[in-house]
C-alpha cells in the first residue's frame, strides 16, 4: 500500500513537471513568405524560422525601399482570441515596420496571416560608423501581439465551439422546466442569461504574446570620389547632379570604390553626375566645387545627394564666380567641423538657400 502511495506521488510529480516544462507557447511561426518587395531590395537570405523568431537579411538602396512578408502564425492555445493590435520596440528610424492584420479572428488550432512590411526610411544617424561604405543595422525585434478573449464571441460562434448545441438544448430545457415548474422564475432566468452574456462581452481577457525579429540590413552609402576632377575633363559651362538621368555606356567611374555605383560624363557644354540610387558627398569636401569656375549653373536634383557624412566644407562652393543661384538646402552639417569659406568669392551670388544648414 505504501509502495502504490511513493508511486501515486511520483506520477503526480511527473506529471506537473510535464506540465511545466511542456507548455506549448501561445503563437509559433509557421511559415514566412515574402508577398513584395520595391526593385531595389535585395534578399541576402530567404527568413529563417524557429517558433517563435524570424531571422531576416537584407540589402536596401534607396529612400522607399521595401519588402514585404506574409507571417502566417498558428493560435497553439485552447482559446478563441481576437488579434487586437500589433506592435514592436523598434528605436532606430532608418527603418520603418508596419502590420496589417489580414484576419482578426484567432480561433485555436487556427493559422492566422499578418502582413509585414519593411521600409527604408533614410533617417541614417549622421554619427553612424560605416563599414566599407556599408551602414549596416543589426537589431533584435520584439514583435508584440495583443490578444483579446472574447467569451461571447467564443460561445456563440457554431464554427468555434463544438459545444455549441449542446450549450443551446441545455438553455432550452432549463427554460422549459422553469417554465412549466417555476414560472415565476423565467425572466430571472432569462436576466441571468442576459447578464452573463453581457459580462462574457465586457469581460475581455487580455493577453500579450512576444515574437522575436532578427533584422540584418545592409544599405549601401554610394560615395562621389573627391578626386573625380582627375577622371571627367573637358569644358563645360552646366554642372547637373541627378539619380534621374540616363546614363551613357562611356560614362566614366567616378564612385569612391569603383563599383560603377556613380558616373561622371560630359553633354554639349553640362557635366553631369548620374546614379541609379542617392548619391554621398565624401568625408572631406574641401574645394569640392571651387575649381570649376566657369560654371553658370549648378543643379541638384531632388532626394539626389547627401552630405550627411561629410565633416569638411571649407572651400567647398568657393569662386563660382559667375553663379547668381545656389540650392543648398540639401546639405546637411550634423558632423560639420569646418565651414570656412566655404562660399568665398561667389561674387555674382543673388541667392542663397540654407534652410537645411
Amino acid at each position: 500500500m505504501r509502495r502504490m502511495k511513493y508511486l501515486l506521488f511520483l506520477l503526480v510529480l511527473l506529471c506537473s513537471f510535464y506540465n511545466v516544462f511542456a507548455e506549448e507557447k501561445t503563437i509559433t511561426i509557421s511559415s514566412v513568405v515574402l508577398a513584395d518587395k520595391t526593385e531595389n531590395t535585395v534578399e541576402n537570405d530567404s527568413p529563417i524560422i524557429d517558433d517563435t523568431q524570424i531571422n531576416y537579411d537584407l540589402i536596401f538602396h534607396d529612400t522607399g525601399d521595401s519588402v514585404t512578408y506574409n507571417i502566417k502564425i498558428k493560435n497553439n492555445s485552447d482559446t478563441h482570441y481576437i488579434i487586437n493590435q500589433i506592435f514592436d520596440n523598434n528605436s532606430n528610424e532608418a527603418i520603418q515596420y508596419e502590420y496589417t492584420i489580414l484576419d482578426n479572428d484567432f480561433n485555436k488550432g487556427d493559422k492566422q496571416t499578418v502582413q509585414m512590411k519593411v521600409i527604408y526610411k533614410d533617417e541614417i544617424p549622421s554619427d553612424s560608423v560605416l563599414e566599407d561604405s556599408l551602414y549596416h543595422l543589426d537589431d533584435n525585434l520584439t514583435i508584440s501581439f495583443d490578444l483579446i478573449e472574447y467569451n461571447l464571441y467564443y460561445i456563440l460562434n457554431p464554427r468555434t465551439n463544438s459545444n455549441i448545441i449542446f450549450f443551446y438544448i441545455l438553455f432550452i430545457v432549463l427554460l422549459v422546466f422553469i417554465f412549466k415548474r417555476k414560472r415565476k422564475y423565467v425572466i430571472p432566468f432569462v436576466l441571468l442569461f442576459i447578464i452573463f452574456s453581457f459580462y462574457n462581452v465586457m469581460a475581455k481577457d487580455m493577453e500579450t504574446v512576444e515574437l522575436s525579429l532578427n533584422t540584418k540590413v545592409e544599405i549601401p552609402i554610394n560615395i562621389i570620389d573627391s578626386g573625380w576632377r582627375n577622371k571627367v575633363t573637358g569644358n563645360y559651362t552646366k554642372f547637373v547632379i541627378s539619380k534621374d538621368l540616363n546614363i551613357p555606356n562611356d560614362a566614366i567611374d567616378i564612385s569612391e570604390k569603383q563599383d560603377g555605383s556613380i558616373k561622371g560624363w560630359i553633354d554639349n557644354d553640362t557635366l553631369y553626375f548620374g546614379s541609379k540610387y542617392r548619391m554621398y558627398l565624401p568625408s572631406s569636401c574641401d574645394s569640392f566645387f571651387n575649381k570649376v569656375r566657369d560654371i553658370t549653373s549648378l543643379e541638384f536634383g531632388k532626394d539626389s545627394i547627401s552630405s550627411k557624412f561629410t565633416k569638411y566644407f571649407s572651400y567647398m562652393f568657393s569662386y563660382l564666380s559667375q553663379i547668381e543661384e545656389l540650392d543648398t538646402s540639401w546639405i546637411n552639417t550634423d558632423n560639420a567641423t569646418n565651414l570656412y569659406y566655404m562660399f568665398g568669392n561667389c561674387s555674382k551670388l543673388k541667392k542663397l538657400d540654407l534652410s537645411g544648414f
